[in-house]
């Protein structure tokens, strides 16, 4: 009896004694994104945002309480978040696919926005126009009572990001832009979705968006390759398109297309003469974002574009007719862009054929 007693105590003591596991934390497993880093833990989340340009990143954990040992390194912002400023088109069309322009209290221009409900709130000022970015008004942000501000990470710091931490309302920079991958620039929809409790429908929009592309670009796989492209326009003495890694030259691979630079290294834009243009592209099939609404400002602006044969057989597009839709909702759409491209470069043999974003530049 009393070893059996004994061994119960002892196994009562190590049981007791034996270190307790800590809460593990689970990736939120982003497939596209490279500029930020989910990390979901049973209080909350860990984002990092990574600055592509300089690598630096910004550290934050978003939560109901604040972890008592969370590192120094992490700004903690109290979730949900009701009011927010957002200085990018593209940030606008997130939100509203969570349904959440009203948490919306301050924008960069409203001259810019599509969003009707936006527009709205700014004529009722519910929502605040700052302006340019260079001169943001601390004065005006304090008044829109805001929890976070959303940036293009163009610069650093945002203007006053110290002083407006003091005042509990936080500086989020948004490297979305700088994706490569069409579903990388959708992908980020998951921190509007942490920021608003929203995290299971920013997740299923995402998985639909995902869904959506994939078999788009799995048909137009199995098409034969279409006619040669070429993008862009003169800007002064330069013609600027997309170097072969970049955003749009997936978009166009994606779509099975032809596209002259395809090949090229890098992500950004090459910058070419008119008439390299000019000897690569004379008898390419399509044109495409030359940003224009009309083959006659294009003829005005250049008249030696009448020597392309896209031109000569009006087979030109961009999404210039609306284009506050498109820099809006383009990103978090990218299945709608590239079913546009697959109807343009694909038209005999494809069924749909209606576009979303683009149209036909006569």
């Amino acid at each position: 009896m009393f070893a059996k007693h004994f061994l119960f105590l002892c196994l009562f003591v190590l049981i007791a004694c034996s270190p307790k596991k800590k809460a593990t934390s689970t990736s939120s497993h982003l497939k596209y994104a490279k500029n930020i880093k989910i990390e979901t833990e049973i209080n909350g989340s860990k984002i990092e945002l990574i600055n592509p340009k300089t690598n630096s990143v910004s550290y934050f954990f978003l939560g109901k309480t604040k972890p008592s040992n969370l590192e120094k390194r992490y700004t903690f912002i109290q979730v949900p978040v009701k009011r927010i400023i957002t200085l990018s088109g593209t940030d606008i069309g997130m939100l509203s696919k969570l349904a959440a322009e009203n948490n919306i209290v301050g924008v960069a221009n409203e001259t810019y926005i599509y969003n009707k409900k936006v527009k709205q709130n700014c004529k009722l000022g519910r929502t605040i126009s700052f302006g340019d970015f260079a001169t943001l008004s601390y004065e005006k942000i304090i008044q829109s009572k805001a929890n976070c501000i959303i940036f293009s990470g163009f610069e650093t710091e945002f203007p006053h990001q110290k002083q407006l931490k003091q005042a509990n309302i936080f500086c989020l920079p948004n490297y979305d832009w700088k994706e490569i991958h069409p579903l990388g620039k959708a992908e980020w929809i998951r921190l509007f979705g942490l920021l608003l409790g929203k995290e299971e429908q920013a997740n299923t929009y995402f998985s639909s968006c995902e869904s959506a592309y994939l078999n788009l670009k799995k048909k137009a796989q199995k098409l034969t390759i279409s006619k040669q492209v070429f993008v862009g326009n003169l800007i002064g003495d330069t013609w600027f398109t997309p170097a072969g890694k970049n955003y749009l030259a997936q978009l166009l691979n994606d779509a099975k297309a032809n596209y002259t630079y395809k090949n090229t290294s890098g992500t950004e834009s090459l910058a070419l003469s008119f008439e390299k243009i000019m000897r690569d592209n004379q008898n390419a099939e399509f044109w495409l974002n030359p940003g224009t609404t009309s083959q006659r400002s294009l003829s005005i602006r250049n008249p030696k574009v009448a020597y392309f044969k896209a031109f000569k057989k009006n087979q030109v597009f961009c999404y210039s007719k609306n284009q506050n839709y498109f820099w809006e909702m383009s990103a978090i759409e990218p299945h709608l862009v590239l079913s546009d491209l697959i109807c343009i470069l694909h038209p005999t043999q494809v069924s749909n054929r209606t576009l979303h974003y683009y149209t036909q530049i006569h």
